[in-house]
């Protein structure tokens, strides 16, 4: 993420809006959080996890990622246990979600204190976007005294 913000202060734009989809949200988000990046002026995240569980995933499916990995296919689908119904990532992106810090993991607080969201120096825009009804009193109900002490946030849901 710092290689792609160097690179768009080199081109003139000193000033950047870090935008992350799915599991992209989660890398924008965990960027800014830890790195306070001053060039970063805002974070627009979509459709990302907001109610994320804190226990660890079972011991199967980081043991499939690991083996694709070794084999250098880091893009090879691993099914997404988190999901009802048949979705998959890939193993690079089920390792990195895997490894990340718990409070990352629950970056809007809903389990834990001490959320990574607190740590925003910088406007966040998060919504969900769905065809249905499916998220949103889930993303409403999920909202923390956390977002009441951050910077400036609008938490939104589209339909």
């Amino acid at each position: 993420m710092t290689a792609w913000v160097d690179c768009a202060e080199k081109h003139g734009c000193g000033k950047v809006v870090l935008v992350g989809h799915s599991a992209g949200w989660a890398a924008v988000r965990s960027y800014q959080a830890n790195r306070r990046d001053q060039r970063v002026i805002g974070l627009v995240c979509a459709s990302g996890t907001v109610q994320t569980g804190v226990a660890p995933p079972d011991s199967e499916k980081p043991a499939e990622a690991k083996r694709f990995m070794a084999v250098g296919e880091n893009e090879a689908l691993v099914r997404d246990p988190k999901r009802s119904f048949p979705s998959y990532i890939s193993a690079a992106t089920f390792m990195d979600m895997a490894n990340e810090a718990l409070s990352s993991r629950d970056f809007f607080g809903v389990h834990l204190p001490n959320q990574d969201v607190t740590k925003l120096r910088c406007p966040l825009l998060a919504f969900y976007g769905t065809w249905g009804t499916s998220a949103g009193n889930r993303i409403w109900s999920c909202s923390s005294p956390a977002l009441n002490t951050s910077p400036p946030a609008l938490l939104g849901l589209t339909q």
